[in-house]
């Protein structure tokens, strides 16, 4: 009786969430679907599910913890495979797993292995190139950056117009911004395959980019004019009209952020504590009704305080509850601020930030 219990809980949650999808639902069916030991059939509806809710932290949070004991039960079979018969791809794969679980040193030590057991192949370089540009991700260090694109580029050598090599190879240089190097790979994977997903994405984040240069080449352009134009009486105009722009700069990052995330409130705080910018969704239940004090004291605290209690001069906070999560960012000019619902991924929310403000946060 006890062991068809499980199974019951399942269909029940199943019937339920096929009816009337949810979130909770996704999450409850998935942790029986678990606990029955479908490990591979949870991760695949727990996918499906995120394309439902992409912005759950709960259905996020849910797919991350399957991928972990996918990893773990996966990782014991392939040290048994290469105990009785090594093999290059085994290695890989151990490696890839002690990554997604965020082990570092175990990752670089099968690596290290297997460069020592076998030939040159452009998929070990592949799977170096990944893990050095991971590492870099959490840790900053510009050096696994370098040679994470070492890897790919000899992977690229070896394998050309490989797919997996050519994402990577883009995916790398678009976040170092090297646009031409990471266009000149999303268009070579965009000519085989026109609809890919991962490409058009990445091609749609280098046009932003150039569009972006190009404005703020336009906007110093029209400074240095001003300022050889008019050398004296000007200059304190030219001054003004370069904050502007510089204003105009920072509030279109800011819309953009707000477009990619699904923040339902941006604000940008002007250094004197006005709000010089504010776009609210239509569609959120958070009420910003007469929120500008609020706003304002929350951008003074941050700034202020960081100064007052001997930790240096304020840069960025985030800040999470179980319905809602706010980003406060120091901008040139003002702070940033972004409020989102519990339909904003966390880890969008960094990345927008990090690639449109340019704010180092280790998602």
């Amino acid at each position: 009786m006890f062991s068809i219990l499980p199974s019951f809980r399942l269909q029940r949650a199943l019937r339920k969430y096929n009816a009337r999808p949810s979130v909770k639902l996704a999450v409850k069916a998935a942790r029986f679907m678990l606990s029955l030991g479908r490990s591979d059939e949870t991760l695949q509806f727990l996918k499906e599910a995120r394309r439902l809710f992409p912005g759950s932290p709960r259905v996020n949070d849910a797919l991350a913890k399957t991928r972990r004991r996918i990893a773990k039960a996966t990782l014991a079979k392939k040290k048994q495979e290469i105990r009785r018969r090594p093999r290059l791809d085994s290695y890989l794969k151990i490696s890839d797993l002690y990554r997604t679980l965020g082990d570092f040193p175990k990752a670089f030590h099968y690596l290290q292995e297997a460069e020592s057991r076998f030939e040159e192949h452009w998929s070990l370089h592949l799977t170096l190139g990944k893990l050095y540009f991971s590492r870099f991700r959490e840790q900053r260090d510009m050096a696994d950056a370098e040679t994470s694109v070492e890897h790919l580029s000899r992977a690229d050598e070896l394998r050309p117009s490989n797919y997996q090599v050519l994402i990577h190879i883009a995916l790398v240089n678009t976040h170092l911004g090297r646009v031409a190097l990471a266009q000149e790979a999303v268009e070579t994977v965009l000519t085989r395959s026109p609809k890919d997903p991962k490409a058009r994405g990445i091609r749609k984040h280098l046009e932003r980019c150039e569009e972006q240069a190009d404005e703020n080449a336009a906007t110093e352009a029209d400074s240095a004019d001003s300022a050889g134009s008019e050398p004296a009486a000007g200059r304190e105009q030219s001054a003004a009209s370069h904050q502007s722009g510089e204003a105009t700069e920072v509030t279109n990052e800011i819309q953009r952020v707000a477009s990619e995330t699904g923040a339902v409130g941006s604000f940008l705080v002007s250094d004197d504590g006005s709000i010089s910018f504010t776009s609210v969704s239509d569609n959120t239940e958070l009420s910003f009704d007469a929120c500008e004090d609020t706003i304002k004291n929350m951008v003074a605290d941050c700034r202020y305080n960081a100064g007052s209690i001997g930790i240096g001069e304020f840069q960025s906070c985030h800040l999470s509850g179980t319905e809602w999560q706010v980003y406060i960012r120091a901008q040139n000019p003002g702070h940033a601020l972004f409020f989102t619902d519990q339909s904003a991924e966390e880890v969008s929310l960094n990345n927008a930030v990090e690639q449109e403000l340019g704010a180092e946060v280790h998602a």
